[in-house]
């Protein structure tokens, strides 16, 4: 049954996203849910980015025993999460007819490698010990609230600093992408990736403390971080289907299959680069009104403004805002 509540600013953000990684991990770490081992993980990188901006205004060994639990979490579910992605788009492929023989073959390499993987993930999880880490969440909460302008003023500095650093990478991927520029000089998709992922749960700590963070600026964001998700999904199978070409070719039953799998990884690999393509387009659109948008967060707000919209839960919790990406 779906509830409405209002948490109140970072501190509700934290807390409604606690409570999401409380109820999932176990389900994540000792079942293998595919939908918990996604929330799980989204829910880590939430948190991390939460704690990354509050960090200064809490006790260090407070800020290490909570990055260092949700660092264990994510890494715990890192490996099983991108083998239930690549799954994913070897069904969708296999349903367009893209090498099925391969993409079929594949998957059900990677679905048996799942089953051990996870196995390895369930008797390795210290659960009670890791929740018990991020659970140092309550010694810091009340501290937090007290100094409320304090955290407002770091989401602000935040969002100023991690755009800035977005914008100048995603400015020389684009253009070295579009032609324009030399090619992708010092800049990694994947970093470039990692870091919109930030920013994405910065704005939405600035949502929570009603800092002018709209719904448009948020879901541009994502549109840029879906392309490079796509990208790193991409790549990261023609790696994987690259290694099990391999693998195969080395034993004495090969066939045919592997030159279909070389095949494959060619066709996915152009893919990947398709999405490179897209980001640089999507950036060069939205550049100029992202850079209006997030110039004018924090602009024009209360110093003393309180509260946010209503979310609507569901029991015992759900995700922060909907997540059907399969990348977040």
């Amino acid at each position: 049954m779906a509830t409405k509540v209002n948490p109140i600013g970072v501190v509700g953000y934290i807390d409604l996203v606690l409570a999401e990684l409380t109820h999932q991990a176990p389900r994540a770490l000792t079942q293998g849910e595919v939908e918990a081992v996604h929330r799980a993980r989204v829910a880590t990188r939430r948190l991390a980015a939460a704690i990354s901006v509050c960090a200064p205004l809490m006790q260090e060994r407070h800020v290490v025993l909570m990055a260092k639990a949700t660092r264990r979490i994510r890494r715990s579910v890192q490996t099983l999460r991108d083998l239930d992605v690549m799954r994913e788009h070897l069904r969708e492929l296999n349903k367009r007819g893209i090498h099925p023989a391969a993409c079929a073959a594949l998957a059900e390499a990677m679905g048996e490698e799942r089953k051990s993987r996870f196995e390895k993930v369930a008797a390795g999880a210290k659960l009670d010990k890791w929740l018990s880490g991020v659970g140092f969440w309550i010694a810091v909460r009340g501290g937090l609230e007290d100094r409320r302008e304090r955290v407002r003023t770091r989401v602000l500095d935040g969002i100023a600093e991690q755009f800035a650093a977005f914008a100048a990478q995603a400015d020389r991927l684009s253009l070295g992408l579009l032609g324009e520029g030399a090619k992708h000089e010092n800049v990694q998709p994947h970093a470039l990736r990692i870091a919109g992922k930030s920013l994405r749960y910065t704005l939405e700590m600035a949502r929570a403390e009603k800092l002018g963070a709209t719904e448009r600026t948020i879901g541009t964001f994502k549109k840029l971080q879906d392309a490079l998700g796509l990208w790193h999904d991409y790549f990261v199978l023609t790696e994987q289907i690259l290694r099990h070409c391999v693998k195969q070719m080395a034993h004495p039953s090969y066939d045919e299959q592997e030159d279909e799998l070389i095949q494959l990884s060619l066709y996915v690999l152009r893919m990947a680069g398709g999405q490179l393509r897209v980001f640089g387009r999507l950036w060069q659109k939205c550049r100029a009104a992202l850079v209006e948008e997030i110039g004018q967060i924090g602009a024009k707000v209360p110093r003393n403004a309180s509260g946010n919209e209503s979310l609507e839960i569901e029991e015992p919790v759900k995700d922060i805002e909907a997540e059907t990406n399969p990348r977040s």
